[in-house]
């Protein structure tokens, strides 16, 4: 799960990417970011979609319960867990591949979330 804004960026700071505060002198680059933070944002709705249908629980038990874990090989371990569970064979093996496809990018989004100080 992407960690808060506040856990990186304090009010005042500015965001910059690279030297300077780029975003200030392109705004129209700040789409791009909030892209990505929108696109993460939805796939950790739908992780928490899945992780209630699984445990057949409300989906902000299941979120807070995901939410509350830090690592993420945890979290897919849960999720993996509760799938094998409460999924048939074939349509486990389809979620098998769900989170193989989110992977590649979890590395790369979990740098930025763990970044402190400015973007860069």
């Amino acid at each position: 799960m992407p960690q808060p804004l506040s856990s990186f960026w304090r009010p005042g700071q500015g965001i910059g990417f690279g030297y300077g505060n780029v975003l200030v002198t392109h705004p129209k680059l700040a789409i791009l970011p909030m892209q990505v933070i929108e696109i993460w944002s939805n796939t950790d709705m739908r992780f928490n979609m899945m992780l209630s249908h699984f445990l057949k629980v409300d989906i902000e038990i299941a979120a807070k319960m995901l939410m509350a874990i830090e690592s993420i090989s945890t979290r897919r371990a849960v999720l993996r867990t509760a799938a094998e569970h409460a999924l048939s064979r074939v349509d486990y093996e389809l979620f098998s591949l769900t989170l193989k496809t989110t992977r590649a990018s979890e590395g790369r989004r979990g740098e930025s979330s763990a970044r402190k100080g400015p973007l860069r």
